[in-house]
């Protein structure tokens, strides 16, 4: 491994070097690597693999395969994972003769290689390679069968179950949960009883996620019977709810509640406690559970209280207005919060009066709150109300007011703002730049410009986005002045793509390869969207297939240590917290830039174990044409984003609610 560290290393200044001496020229710097493959140099040879999978050169693909012959091992690992990084599928044939390999680094990267190449070139060697003497090399295998539903595995990880392999176990399991194996349901049932915690937790959750109904009793067993173990709980739980046992439904809130006591709204953050939230509140079930859910909003526990009032809101239990009505006068602040959201989900207008009532409370976040959610059922009768908000003594509410005001369209107020940017504070003045560009003036565009330069970096980088979004082309050179400067990159950025500024492109194609900074990569992509180049969809589609791949070399490195912390690892493997921003920006740029061979990638990515992925692949398969091919339960997810964006309070909102619309599907 670490000579494979040292050809990295030198990736980097062969670049360098190949740029001085190519002056820059990419197809000059490409025919100069392809020929030091067959360098007298083991490093050169190496490196320089390396350094076409980076540059995308896929015209090398055929001397790469050649490479794969090299007699020394370093260099048929910087092949296979240049082929790889180039989404070589015609390679998985020669790809796949490499899993006989006599080096356990080149079966590693062959096996991690087909994985995603989502090729099953050579089943029964991989198959074979479950039992391969080298710890790293059986991972990848037990992890690559599972991803690529290789069927014929499923023995084998039950075999691997009765292992005293711990992390091989682990994997299995995770594995055996891809398959949909119900062949394993008898070692699965054992290991509910295992003394490694981390391996009942999986055993717990994969049992649900094969369908074992027949597991029901010894799930409920270890529900009921794991007091001291969160974890362990919560999949039991999870799987319960998953196989229909609602009666556990009490115990289940009183469980999250109790998580969310530490964490708060932060809890739901991680996918499985997404999936479990979403099981409870799966409107199939509703029937079953709704009076159960408002016994819960009495509970002495406010916490329940506050899961049981989020639920019923999800669930558009109107049954529940009297007792929720109740909760906005509760001693607890978070349960009045969510007392609020939840009467507006439910879409009653008779609820408004009272909603401006709590416009007056001395509670600025349950302020807030209140008005972002009457804003969210239309409630122009609010508007009155927050230009009173205008005068308050509070910067933070009388930033609400603004911009409460703008999503209102309110835009008599136009004038007033633009006076209020005289003298206000900076932090408020920021948000009537941003409510000024939202309404559309463009006749504020000259004293924005000014606010380039404010001494508030927050104005400033308003002042960078309003003039983006006012369509302010002759800001164009100010703006790019700003590139230099810090703090402003990734609003000029996203300015200047709005702006269609072409001349950034270049800059825009280096970032997009600059691993290093996500911000800037994630404002790269979306400008990049913006400005309509199409010659990015190979590395965005790059980013789709490598950014979704969890196990590669260095996590198989870091189990190979078998650190004590090792099962944190795995359970990131499993319960993935989150989308990849990257990723998701990705997904959308190629719905955006009608990338057509982008849809075979994002069919797949509609059964992701993420469902903010499926919810953004959905978004651009219908951007796409393709809305036969969304189902309910990607309909479920893009209604995730809206919600959880804030209902039209976010672009991310604003774009989901607007494939919802095309959809033809309603609140």
């Amino acid at each position: 491994m670490r000579r494979i560290l040292i050809v990295i290393s030198v990736v980097i200044m062969l670049f360098a070097s190949l740029s001085a001496n190519a002056s820059e020229d990419r197809a000059t710097t490409i025919k100069e690597l392809i020929k030091r493959l067959d360098s007298d140099k083991e490093f050169l040879r190496s490196s320089s693999a390396y350094a076409l999978g980076e540059m995308d050169a896929k015209e090398s693909i055929p001397q790469l395969q050649n490479s794969l012959k090299d007699p020394e091992w370093t260099v048929r690992v910087a092949a296979i994972d240049a082929l790889r990084k180039l989404s070589a599928r015609e390679s998985s044939p020669e790809i796949a003769k490499m899993l006989g390999d006599k080096t356990a680094y080149v079966r590693e990267s062959a096996l991690i290689a087909l994985g995603e190449l989502g090729s099953k070139e050579s089943v029964r060697t991989m198959v074979r390679l479950l039992k391969d003497e080298n710890d790293t090399v059986r991972y990848a295998a037990i992890f690559v069968c599972g991803k690529l539903g290789v069927r014929e595995s499923i023995a084998n990880m039950t075999e691997i179950m009765r292992t005293n392999d711990r992390i091989a176990r682990l994997l299995a399991v995770h594995s055996l949960a891809e398959l949909s194996a119900r062949e394993s349901i008898p070692e699965l049932t054992r290991m509910l009883s295992d003394t490694d915690k981390s391996a009942c937790a999986y055993a717990a959750y994969t049992s649900g996620q094969i369908g074992a109904k027949e597991m029901i009793p010894e799930l409920t067993r270890l529900f009921d019977n794991n007091k001291e173990d969160e974890e362990v709980r919560k999949c039991a739980a999870y799987s319960l709810l998953k196989l229909g046992e609602n009666k556990i439904m009490t115990k289940a809130i009183k469980l999250l509640a109790e998580k969310y006591k530490r964490y708060s709204d932060a809890f739901f953050d991680s996918m499985i406690d997404k999936e479990f939230f979403n099981l409870i509140s799966n409107e199939t079930n509703s029937g079953e559970i709704v009076s159960e859910l408002i016994k819960l909003l009495g509970d002495k526990d406010r916490y329940v209280c506050i899961i049981a009032a989020r639920c019923l809101g999800e669930l558009g239990a109107t049954e529940a207005i009297p007792e929720l009505t109740k909760l906005v006068e509760d001693k607890n602040r978070l349960v009045r919060a969510r007392a609020v959201i939840a009467l507006s989900q439910l879409g009653k207008r008779e609820m408004i009066p009272e909603l401006l009532k709590l416009l007056r409370h001395k509670d600025t976040y349950l302020c807030s709150i209140t008005v972002r959610e009457l804003q969210r059922i239309k409630a122009n009768e609010a508007i009155p109300e927050l230009k009173r908000l205008l005068k308050d003594v509070e910067d933070v509410v009388r930033a609400w007011a603004i911009f409460m005001l703008g999503k209102f369209e309110a835009k008599e107020m136009i004038p007033d703002f633009r006076k209020l940017l005289k003298k206000e504070s900076g932090f408020v003045r920021a948000w009537l730049i941003f409510t000024l560009a939202e309404l559309g003036d463009k006749e504020s565009i000259y004293e924005i410009t000014k606010m380039l330069n404010d001494k508030n970096d927050l104005v400033c980088n308003q002042a960078v986005l309003a003039l983006g979004k006012l369509g302010a082309k002759d800001a164009i050179p100010e703006l790019l002045k700003l590139q230099t400067v810090a703090s402003m990159t990734n609003s000029t950025i996203v300015a200047l793509g709005r702006l269609d500024a072409k001349e950034i492109v270049p800059e825009l194609k280096k970032i997009l390869r600059e691993k290093e900074d996500n911000e800037l990569r994630k404002s790269a992509i979306s400008s990049l969207a913006e400005l309509g180049a199409t010659e990015v969809i190979p590395e965005l589609l790059k980013i789709v297939r490598n950014e979704q791949y969890l196990m590669h070399k260095s996590q198989i490195d870091f189990l190979e240590k078998k650190y004590s912390g090792a099962e944190i690892h795995l359970m990131d493997v499993l319960y993935r917290a989150g989308i990849n921003e990257i990723r998701k920006n990705a997904i959308y740029a190629l719905g955006k830039m009608k990338s057509k061979e982008a849809i075979p990638e994002l069919l797949k990515l509609l059964n992701d174990r993420d469902m903010y992925i499926r919810g953004w692949s959905a978004i651009s398969l219908v951007e796409l044409g393709e809305k036969d091919k969304i189902t309910t339960q990607n309909i479920n997810d893009i209604k995730l984003i809206w919600r959880q964006g804030g209902d039209d309070a976010s672009d991310d909102a604003t774009i989901a609610r607007e494939t919802l619309t095309k959809l033809g599907v309603g609140d």
